[in-house]
């Protein structure tokens, strides 16, 4: 007896092409998105991993700034956020030389639409929508001397804005490359460095509060209520040396702040290309444009920005 064999079909049946049609689609919306889905993974798994964060800048007149006089000169602030992927490849642009030195800097790529917003601000127009370049870069450099110290690294990058005009009252947005600077350390860095600064923050603490006792009202040196003429004389050059005492550790402190992380609860921790440990960015950046002159150039100081991470690490969830 013969088995009659069944031929499979070599052509779609309608239906089939249909459900061919949906898979392929699929596929192709899930590889526009593997970008960005691996830039919000909370771990990365290469130190190369490209990862998202938000640059908040605030515009405004700041002390020392040498833009015209009638620039924020009403105190008044612009605030913009810009949401970007920090990359680890190469710019694709000309190289800057105040970012990358004798190196190209790495690509900071702002993310508009997919995981991303459109830096957008509100004025007495409504609601205003800045154009930011394609293409950003950035540069971390250690501090003298290499890491391993608890001292802060130098974080650098620029952003390239196109909307010309974009002003909220007297604070108007340059319509050129902006230059970011702040202090940043590596998880372990960062660990050194509180350490290495709370004693510091502890001393002035101190000095502050044996400062405020004596002056409290209810309970503080007696002699300061002028009864007696030689005790309040000799009350007066006891708080003189307290005063010293307490200026002299706001200097030290102040001084550690420009290296050493201040106030670590509100600095921002992320990962970022170029380790897998996360990098901890200092709230107290500052934006300068770049200006030439007639000998030679200056930085135009045009705001500050802070920075935080569009994905949390895992000991922040």
């Amino acid at each position: 007896m013969s088995v009659k064999r069944h031929e499979a079909p070599t052509t779609m049946t309608p239906l089939s092409s249909s459900i061919f049609l949906i898979l392929m689609m699929t596929i192709a919306v899930i590889s526009n998105f593997s970008i960005v889905a691996t830039a919000l993974s909370t771990t990365p798994s290469s130190p190369w991993d490209p990862s998202p964060w938000r640059v908040t800048l605030n515009f405004g007149r700041e002390p020392g700034t040498t833009m015209p006089q009638s620039w924020g000169k009403s105190g008044g602030r612009l605030v913009l956020p810009v949401d970007v992927l920090v990359e680890s490849d190469r710019v694709s642009s000309k190289s800057d030389d105040v970012i990358g030195g004798d190196a190209t800097p790495l690509r900071l790529t702002p993310m508009l639409g997919t995981g991303g917003t459109r830096p957008t601000f509100v004025n007495a127009q409504g609601e205003q929508t800045v154009e930011i370049g394609d293409e950003g870069g950035w540069r971390v450099s250690l501090p003298p001397g290499g890491g391993k110290t608890g001292k802060a690294s130098s974080l650098n990058f620029y952003l390239d804005v196109l909307t010309k005009g974009a002003s909220r009252n007297d604070v108007e947005i340059p319509a050129e490359r902006i230059y970011f600077l702040a202090n940043c350390w590596r998880e372990k860095e960062f660990q050194l460095g509180c350490r290495a600064i709370e004693p510091i923050e502890r001393s002035y603490r101190r000095a502050q509060q044996k400062l405020e006792r004596k002056l409290d009202h209810d309970t503080g040196d007696r002699r300061l209520d002028g009864t007696d003429a030689l005790d309040t004389i000799a009350a007066y050059g006891d708080m003189a040396e307290l005063v010293r005492n307490r200026d002299d550790r706001l200097y030290k402190l102040k001084e550690a702040e420009k290296i050493f992380p201040a106030n670590s609860g509100d600095v921002s921790k992320g990962a970022w290309p170029g380790a897998t440990e996360w990098l901890a960015v200092s709230p107290k950046g500052g934006m300068a444009i770049r200006k030439k002159k007639m000998f030679g150039e200056e930085f135009q100081i045009v705001g500050t920005w802070t920075a935080s991470p569009l994905q949390q690490i895992p000991h922040q969830q």
